[in-house]
């Protein structure tokens, strides 16, 4: 089976430290109620730029800095960034390598706008983009003039889609552009921006931000690697 319990890396292209607190936040609580926050670790690189980041004619250079990632997924000609792309360069990164940081989850926060390529998406932007077992890209640029208010929110949702939640094959989903739960959940589709997102967070204030089989599909997305690594 392939590792679940792995490091989570925090990268962001420019962001306010209100908002990467609502981030870590999300995510320990994510790791809390999935019962595995002692196991994975979480790393805040930041706006991370290696030393060797630029080549003597000032280029990026590959896999070095987020600005390298970003460009690499920008489009000039709308002005966004390319939400598939993007996770691709996550995917593909050396890093992933194991004599370097090895197997890892990736989150990146950015202020630049989002689009996605799948076919009769009804917007022309995006909020967010996951990738299961691989990680999610996150713009700011569409949640408000207090995005840190919500942020946490996105990331529990998105954070969840990484680790497979829901599980496709329950009888209570919305497959509108993915699985999602037609509970009082995190994990409702959230079909305009910024204002379901709010809705979203005032759910997840009054009553917690998993309803029950969101809760426990998370659960056992860890618990499957627990039972096949004691069945060895």
């Amino acid at each position: 089976m392939e590792k679940r319990v792995k490091p989570i890396n925090l990268l962001d292209s420019a962001i306010l430290r209100p908002e990467r607190l609502a981030v870590i936040d999300a995510v320990k609580e994510v790791m809390t109620l999935a019962h595995v926050s002692k196991a994975i670790t979480l790393h805040d690189y930041g706006c991370w730029r290696h030393q060797q980041w630029r080549n003597e004619e000032n280029a990026l250079v590959p896999f070095l800095s987020v600005d390298w990632y970003v460009a690499n997924a920008w489009d000039q000609s709308r002005m966004q960034v390319n939400g598939e792309i993007l996770l691709t360069l996550l995917e593909e990164e050396p890093w992933r390598r194991p004599e370097l940081l090895g197997e890892h989850y990736d989150i990146l926060i950015l202020d630049e706008d989002l689009y996605t390529t799948q076919p009769d998406w009804p917007d022309d932007f995006i909020v967010a983009i996951a990738r299961a077992d691989v990680g999610t890209a996150i713009s700011t640029h569409r949640l408000g003039t207090h995005p840190f208010t919500i942020l946490k929110t996105v990331v529990m949702h998105q954070l969840a889609h990484v680790f497979g939640v829901p599980q496709h094959d329950r009888n209570d989903l919305d497959h509108r552009w993915g699985a999602h739960c037609t509970h009082d959940c995190v994990m409702r589709y959230p079909e305009k921006t910024p204002e379901d997102w709010e809705a979203l967070t005032m759910d997840r204030f009054r009553q917690g931000p998993f309803c029950e089989g969101c809760l426990r599909d998370l659960r056992q997305f860890f618990a499957a690697e627990k039972d096949s690594t004691a069945a060895e």
